[in-house]
């Protein structure tokens, strides 16, 4: 990414931030730094990054801390590697989040093979409202 940054003519305004989730004091500075008025932002995009149990709990926590305090979105588009979708979306619930839109791509939606369907790969939109306490 950094090479891309130095080099691409459209990537003269990318910036580069390293993100271990869960880094409370590095959240703080991307909200500071880029997002509106530094209280989060709009939305948040995640692909093939779920590869693991152990990371969904610090990947929802992350991305709560991230998004905007109202109606912030999370878009997060993967393929079962090890993690169960019931899992992901047990542990989105209890992040705070609430599944907008639960996508399978069409052409797994037409496989007969219903084991295939089941484990497809999946774009969830998930919404998030900070709680008032």
């Amino acid at each position: 990414l950094d090479t891309n940054a130095k080099n691409g003519e459209h990537f003269k305004n990318m910036v580069v931030r390293r993100l271990q989730w869960g880094d409370n004091a590095v959240i703080a500075t991307l909200c500071s730094e880029f997002a509106s008025s530094g209280n989060g932002f709009g939305i948040v995009l995640a692909a093939d990054v779920v590869y693991d149990e152990r990371s969904v709990i610090p990947l929802m926590s992350t991305v709560t801390a991230l998004l905007a305090p109202e109606n912030g979105l999370f878009v997060l588009s993967f393929t079962h590697r090890g993690v169960n979708l019931e899992s992901i979306l047990e542990q989105a619930t209890h992040a705070g989040l609430s599944v907008v839109a639960d996508i399978t791509p069409p052409h797994q939606q037409q496989q007969e093979d219903h084991r295939r369907t089941s484990n497809a790969d999946k774009l969830l939109l998930l919404s998030w409202k900070a709680s008032s306490s």
